[in-house]
């Protein structure tokens, strides 16, 4: 549509500055204008005039009330200007009093003396319960907006922290929390007159079309200029709706805990839409804030960081007589690198202070700081080395800096511009550098930085105000930088919706710090689990294996011990064999063992020749007696071979005989199963006369033949 903004006398405009434009300028102050144009010094005086053009004849009462059909005709609602509307939302809010008329009597007039509004109080008498008194002094089962200060608090003191307060003697000398005695105006606390944030909002209903782009003027000043645009992009929803605007009395945003003339920088309004949902593309809102920080005013800030002054920061071309380079210096770091064949200068910094500056702060024509720095990288060791710190003092005149630096100078104190002993550079800004400042003049550094601006509302939980982005979002779109078409005071943000329940407005809310890097809860597991794990397992791998170690081992020692005793039997066995066989193995076990005396005399020679043997070792150093020893171990020797030659024919002997006795021989060469017992012969074993226990008068030795 090329007309979507309905203005209050019905017309149809394109923006609602061009609504402003056909109306009569505003009255003088503290006069308001009347829906028929005149100008009256009370809302109530408006009021009468509407009822008496509708009840001619009738008399008017300031105590009727006026949410009937009492000024208006029937189904209507009176607006404090006099304007007969089918809904209370379509009236505009009753405007504030101006700084010179600063005191709101019942009535809704604005005076300057306190003694004024005693006769117009006296003369109203109370509204007729439930109503009250509203702030146009009409009685009203429940009041409509206004701007300002409200009743029950109706001084208005300009340029104060808190400015409503309930008596006038409040608006004097107040204490700061820091316990200063601060001036209402001497040492404003926010901004005292022609503040941003006092321009009324226009109540307004818009028709926004989905196929094209609709502009809505949020906040007109007197002078017909908006101050807070809406811009509705082209397919912000699917279908065809309208929006609402509303204003916001800024008495009902003032927090003990967020003040409102001190944090909130442009007008406070309200959107509704036809439609419940968020917009399918952000809309963007165009504000004029408040940016300065005045002398009295106590603010909170974020986190503080050293920066260069905003006039300083840029790119530039950089000569010093017939030598050229290029200097580039940003917010918390300097660079300066001249043509080494005319001057060794080069170096990256960080900055380190910024002194108190001595010319005055930028005025957008000139300014003087000085700054030093922290060099991080230098090839100019004969000036000064990596990590030194240095200063230097910038004076500007519009787009020419002239910079003074001294590398004998103290880093606490700016270089002097008259010494002999110091370097003089020229620094001229590139063209296509930005505006750090954003064309505006600094007034002792006390600008709100524009990352903390942001476009807020009042959280409907915790009812405090709350940045609609995030602390990410701010700073990667912030509401205002240095390479946006802009002045700085003009800041742009985006909205998803339209609630009838939330406010919007920018505020000063200074951009968080980043979080802490996120620590997980103490978890003992965690920490300890691994070793707990590790720790079992080698005790169950040790357990394990000791376990089948001592398995083995038992198992090991019992097969030992049934070894062993087996290897003691046969040991045993063959002693037995050696002693009473004669090595060969056929005893007879009916047979009586008894020594033979061969082998109990070769044993005896084996000692004698043992003991020999040893005599000798012991007695080596006397050789007669070695020789005759060598001598009887000789004989000796041949003795045991004469008696062991004689064992062994008499063992071959038995042998021969013990074959003779072992009976028949089968067809198939074996022996029959039960051959004739025979004794066995041990050889050299005699064997012992036995008796039988059959035979009378004593025994009878058993038979065998013995050779």
């Amino acid at each position: 549509m090329s007309a979507p903004i309905l203005c209050p006398d019905g017309a149809c405009r394109k923006y609602y500055r061009d609504c402003v434009a056909s109306s009569p300028p505003p009255c003088p102050e503290p006069q308001r204008r009347c829906a028929d144009g005149t100008c009256v010094l009370s809302p109530l005086d408006c009021a009468m005039r509407t009822f008496l053009s509708n009840h001619a004849g009738s008399t008017f009462s300031k105590t009727q009330i006026h949410d009937s059909n009492f000024t208006c005709f029937a189904g209507a609602y009176a607006c404090w200007n006099g304007q007969c509307v089918t809904d209370k939302k379509y009236c505009s809010a009753v405007p504030r009093c101006p700084v010179n008329f600063p005191i709101r009597c019942k009535d809704g007039r604005c005076i300057a003396n306190t003694t004024d509004c005693k006769t117009e109080n006296a003369e109203l008498d109370d509204c007729p319960a439930p109503t009250r008194r509203c702030e146009d002094g009409f009685c009203r089962y429940e009041c409509g907006k206004f701007d300002g200060c409200p009743l029950i608090r109706p001084y208005y003191c300009a340029g104060k922290r808190t400015p409503c307060v309930p008596e006038h003697k409040d608006c004097v000398p107040s204490t700061s929390p820091a316990g200063r005695r601060l001036l209402a105006l001497a040492t404003p606390e926010a901004c005292p007159e022609n503040c941003y944030r006092d321009v009324p909002v226009v109540p307004e209903t818009v028709f926004v079309s989905m196929r094209s782009e609709v502009v809505i003027d949020v906040a007109v000043d007197d002078n017909r200029i908006p101050r807070t645009i809406l811009t509705i992009n082209p397919g912000s929803y699917y279908r065809d709706y309208s929006l609402s605007i509303q204003p916001v009395s800024g008495a009902n945003l003032d927090r003990t805990d967020f003040p409102f003339n001190q944090k909130v920088l442009s007008s406070p309004w309200r959107c509704s839409t036809d439609f419940e949902g968020q917009f399918s593309v952000n809309c963007t809102v165009l504000a004029h804030v408040d940016t300065q920080i005045y002398q009295g005013q106590i603010l909170e800030t974020g986190p503080k960081q050293l920066v260069s002054p905003c006039e300083t920061v840029a790119n530039y071309v950089v000569t010093s007589g017939s030598c050229s380079g290029s200097s580039d210096i940003t917010d918390t770091t300097a660079r300066i690198a001249m043509d080494s064949r005319c001057m060794q200068l080069d170096f990256d910094s960080n900055i380190y202070s910024v002194l108190t500056p001595e010319g005055g702060d930028w005025d957008n024509t000139k300014g003087e700081h000085c700054m030093c720095w922290n060099a991080t990288r230098t090839s100019s060791t004969n000036i000064f080395g990596v990590a030194s710190i240095f200063c230097a003092r910038f004076a500007r005149t519009n787009a020419l800096i002239t910079l003074t630096m001294n590398k004998n100078a103290p880093y606490d104190s700016c270089p002097d511009k008259t010494s002999t002993d110091v370097t003089i550079l020229n620094l001229i800004r590139s063209g296509d550098s930005p505006d750090k400042c954003g064309g505006q003049a600094v007034t002792s550094n006390k600008i709100i930085p524009s990352l903390d601006i942001c476009l807020a509302t009042i959280d409907p939980d915790s009812n405090q105000w709350r940045c609609l982005e995030g602390r990410n979002e701010r700073l990667s779109m912030p509401t205002w930088d240095e390479s946006v078409a802009r002045p700085r005071y003009q800041v742009q943000s985006r909205i998803s919706t339209c609630n009838k329940y939330q406010v919007y407005a920018f505020v000063y809310i200074p951009v968080p710090p980043p979080p802490p890097p996120y620590q997980e809860p103490y978890d003992w597991w965690k920490e300890w689990g691994i070793y707990v794990i590790s720790i079992t397992s080698c005790l169950l791998v040790f357990g394990a294996v000791s376990t089948y170690i001592g398995w083995r081992l038992k198992r090991y020692r019992t097969k030992y011990k049934a070894k062993k005793k087996e290897l003691d039997d046969l040991q045993e066995k063959a002693r037995n064999l050696d002693e009473f066989a004669g090595g060969m193995g056929i005893a007879d076990e009916e047979v009586d063992m008894v020594a033979n005396p061969l082998v109990i005399e070769m044993q005896d020679l084996e000692k004698q020749v043992a003991k020999i043997n040893d005599d000798m070792a012991r007695e080596g150093e006397e050789s007669q007696q070695i020789d005759e020893l060598e001598k009887e171990r000789q004989r000796l020797f041949a003795e045991v071979e004469r008696i062991k030659s004689q064992l062994r024919d008499q063992q071959q002997a038995k042998s021969a005989g013990r074959l003779s006795e072992s009976g028949p021989v089968r067809d198939n060469g074996k022996p029959d199963k039960k051959p004739p017992k025979a004794r066995a012969d041990l050889g050299t074993a005699q064997p012992k006369p036995k008796t039988r226990p059959d035979a009378g008068g004593g025994s009878r030795p058993k038979k065998k033949e013995i050779d």
